[in-house]
Order: C-alpha cells, then sequence, then structure tokens
C-alpha cells in the first residue's frame, strides 16, 4: 500500500495556519470561489477532504473527495476516491487494530498518485495563500530572494519522491544537484524550495 505523502503535507501546512490545536477541521475558500473541506476523524483513524468547485450560476459542486486512513505513524493511506461523481474505494481499515487490508493494490497506488498530484493543484488553486491571508502572521516573515527561472523542466511526482526518499537530495531548477532545501551556486533554489513543499 502506497501513502499520500504530500498531500498530508500540503494539509498540514494550511492547517498550521490557522495555529489551533486538535482534530485538523477546514473550510477554506479560494479567490474564485472554490472551496476545500477537510475533517479528520480522530476516533476513526480517517481524514476525509472535499474539494467544491464554484459553478457559474454561484452553486458549489462536489469534484474531489478523498478519504484516508491515518496509520500509527502519521501515514496518510488513502482508502477511497471520489472524482466526478465517481466513487472507488480500494481497503478498507479497522480502526482497533489499525490495520488497512487493500482489495485493489493498483487501484490504491493510482489513488495515492492522484491525491500527491491533487496536492500541487491546491497549491497551484492558492488554498495556503488564502489560508494565510484569513490568519496571518503575527510577524513579518523573511522575503524570498527573487529566484532565477528554471533553466530545466519540471520534474515529476515521482522523481521528487525518488529523489526525497532515495537519494537525500534534489535538482536545483538549473539541474544541479543540491541538497533538498538547497541553492545551487548560480542562485537556483532546489525544485522542492521552488514548489513550496519545503
Amino acid at each position: 500500500m502506497l501513502e499520500t505523502r504530500l498531500l498530508r503535507r500540503v494539509i498540514h501546512y494550511i492547517w498550521e495556519c490557522y495555529r489551533e490545536r486538535g482534530d485538523i477541521r477546514i473550510r477554506l475558500q479560494n479567490d474564485k470561489g472554490d472551496e476545500l473541506h477537510v475533517e479528520e476523524q480522530v476516533d476513526a483513524f480517517k481524514v476525509v477532504m472535499r474539494y467544491f468547485v464554484k459553478q457559474p450560476r454561484g452553486e458549489l459542486v462536489k469534484q474531489i473527495e478523498v478519504v484516508c486512513c491515518i496509520l500509527q505513524h502519521g501515514e496518510w493511506i488513502p482508502l477511497a476516491l471520489g472524482h466526478e461523481g465517481d466513487e472507488v474505494a480500494f481497503a478498507t481499515a479497522n480502526p482497533d487494530t489499525g490495520h488497512v487490508d487493500v482489495f485493489d493494490r493498483q487501484g490504491q497506488v493510482d489513488a495515492a498518485s492522484f491525491c500527491d498530484a491533487w496536492a500541487f493543484h491546491l497549491l497551484e488553486e492558492g488554498f495556503l495563500a488564502s489560508a494565510a491571508k484569513l490568519y496571518p502572521l503575527r510577524m513579518k516573515p523573511v522575503q524570498r530572494p527573487k529566484w532565477p527561472q528554471p533553466t530545466v523542466p519540471a520534474p515529476s511526482l515521482e522523481q521528487i519522491e525518488e529523489w526525497m526518499w532515495e537519494d537525500g537530495g534534489c535538482e536545483a531548477t538549473d539541474g544541479t544537484w543540491v541538497e533538498v532545501d538547497g541553492i545551487s551556486p548560480h542562485g537556483h533554489p532546489s525544485w522542492l524550495l521552488r514548489l513550496s513543499l519545503i
């Protein structure tokens, strides 16, 4: 079974803006009027995320729903995915034992990959920025330097994961090998910095 690391991180980044303790409860709107709803069900060891798209006449239509099991060490394992009306379950979780039973391995792996790609979409759609606007920092953050435009194509999610978990570093936006939070000698940040993943 495969976890969704990037989606968990993005949701945690958003939740940190709220500066609240306890179970994750998010209802957030971006500049387009789309909404992200997240509810952590601690007793059931689950987190449910729903993404609603605002239609031209103003109504909200659910486009994506993801149900993940939260494992003992905090990993999020996708159990079910609803996308544009189709809802498919890939696994079940027993809250008493914390055991996950995957009955569609390929579907579960595909769902985890979809969740990681969706995490980038949430960033692009401005949900982290919306949370930061609603709950501004008490101190002025240090301004990041203006980075040069990338000179190499953006890596895939699989490539980023491989760098992070197997190689212990990653490429900068000019192709130079750096630490995951490093900057090349020419001023190009790592892809993880550029994509705000760290």
